[in-house]
């Protein structure tokens, strides 16, 4: 993942990374609309974590599963990016 530091937001390199990622032990964090949610590694359990009136796009966790990012994005433009910690 590259870092755009001017917006402090994932720079994506794929679709695919405007709606999925993975924490180091294989969860998936994804997004739907304007949810974010987490499930196993098989696609079980998914869990509501965030929801938006924008859209939510770019779920990131660091490295060491500890935080995990995304942006929001509403009709016009990026309206923020959310860095927190993960449960």
């Amino acid at each position: 993942m590259v870092e755009d530091a001017r917006l402090a937001v994932p720079v994506v390199e794929s679709v695919a990374q405007l709606y999925a990622g993975f924490f180091p032990d294989g969860r998936i964090i994804f997004t739907k609309e304007s949810d974010l949610f987490v499930a196993e590694k098989d696609g079980s359990g998914p869990r509501k974590l965030v929801s938006d009136a924008g859209s939510i796009w770019g779920p990131r966790v660091s490295p060491d599963g500890r935080r995990r990012v995304f942006t929001i994005v509403d009709q016009t433009a990026v309206t923020g990016s959310m860095a927190a910690a993960t449960d």
